[in-house]
């Protein structure tokens, strides 16, 4: 009884701290969307892909070689110049703790492009070779001292400037909304270079590029995104025009895929997107189904599970209910582990495989 009330108390204390988790959870993986479309964009018919050669060609390469269990990483952006057959791989940052780490996961990212080349090769149609990639890392512009201290580290251990980084760092400036190549960096080629260290931004864009959603974005996300403003706002426009009595919150899951197969740009092969694609919607729909978002009708349908019937109040409902849903749920998580710490420790148990023994 005295853990259960202790676990009790300990719920009202860990729901401000899941709730905190939560948010920066989702609001981490948005910032990262953004960082990936921003350099996107820089790529899409715009001057910069026009002088440098270099088009945007689709986000997140060899990602199907990136399970959890593989520890293998990929890059965010795959970017090419068909005149040169040249590529630049770019890795995007929103945060950064220590430059070493980001480094040090760079280095496997690059690894796995180096053993998949003819892979890549075969997608794109085009023969790439090692010596024609150049590797980027884009960070925001508060994580900038940390890489030039990281690079001048190098420079005295080598005493060798060309030693200082394999990969080109780019800068973001969220408050000048640009990217920049850091100030000793340089690109194979010159214009990419020269335009880059004056900045690019949104301002030198025209083109209406879209980038809603990847294929690694936050399973909520892809709800939104790809399952309610998609899909569901198609069914509720077409229900107001056609005076149907049809219910707008069952969805197709076959057109909830053909969405995310447009929608998303990945480097593989037709059918083999499908497939990933196909897994990663079953995962979301599990997700949706776990916090109570979303039902499973049959194996063709889901069902939004929420109030409300415009698009807007759909989407705050959602989201209403997975935020209380998953923190409710971390809340209970975090108050029961540090009540059996608690527990365990007064009753002067020094190993929790010792508990185990005695209490369960």
């Amino acid at each position: 009884m005295k853990l259960l009330r202790n676990k009790k108390k300990l719920r009202e204390y860990f729901d401000r701290q899941a709730k905190e988790e939560i948010h920066e959870d989702v609001s981490n993986h948005d910032e990262h969307l953004e960082l990936l479309r921003f350099c996107a964009k820089a790529f899409a018919k715009t001057t910069l892909s026009e002088k440098s050669g270099y088009q945007f060609y689709f986000t997140e390469p060899l990602i199907e070689f990136c399970t959890e269990q593989s520890g293998k990483k990929n890059f965010d952006i795959f970017l090419f110049s068909e005149a040169n057959e040249s590529a630049i791989f770019v890795e995007c940052k929103t945060s950064v703790d220590k430059a070493q780490k980001a480094e040090r996961h760079l280095k496997t990212a690059i690894d796995l492009v180096e053993t998949k080349l003819d892979y890549l090769s075969d997608v794109i149609g085009f023969k790439l070779e090692k010596e024609k990639i150049e590797y980027v890392l884009c960070v925001y512009d508060k994580d900038r001292p940390k890489f030039e201290n990281s690079f001048k580290d190098r420079l005295n251990q080598h005493n060798d400037k060309s030693s200082m980084s394999s990969y080109k760092l780019w800068i973001y400036s969220p408050n000048s909304d640009i990217i920049g190549l850091y100030l000793d960096h340089a690109h194979s080629q010159q214009e990419l270079s020269n335009m880059l260290k004056q900045g690019f931004g949104a301002k030198n864009s025209k083109d209406r590029f879209e980038l809603p959603y990847i294929a690694s974005s936050h399973k909520f996300s892809i709800i939104q995104r790809a399952i309610i403003i998609d899909c569901y706002n198609k069914n509720y426009k077409r229900q107001l025009e056609t005076q149907s009595d049809d219910d707008p919150k069952i969805i197709k899951i076959n057109d909830i895929l053909e969405t995310m197969m447009i929608k998303i740009a990945l480097g593989m092969p037709e059918d083999d997107k499908r497939a990933f694609l196909k897994e990663k919607l079953e995962r979301t729909i599990l997700y949706g189904e776990k916090y109570k978002l979303l039902e499973r009708l049959d194996d063709e349908y889901i069902r939004l599970t929420c109030h409300g019937t415009n698009t807007g109040t759909v989407l705050e409902n959602i989201k209403d209910k997975f935020m209380k849903n998953r923190i409710d749920e971390r809340s209970e998580e975090l108050a029961k582990e540090r009540a059996t710490e608690e527990f365990v420790k007064s009753a002067g148990i020094i190993q929790l495989s010792e508990f185990d023994r005695k209490y369960k």
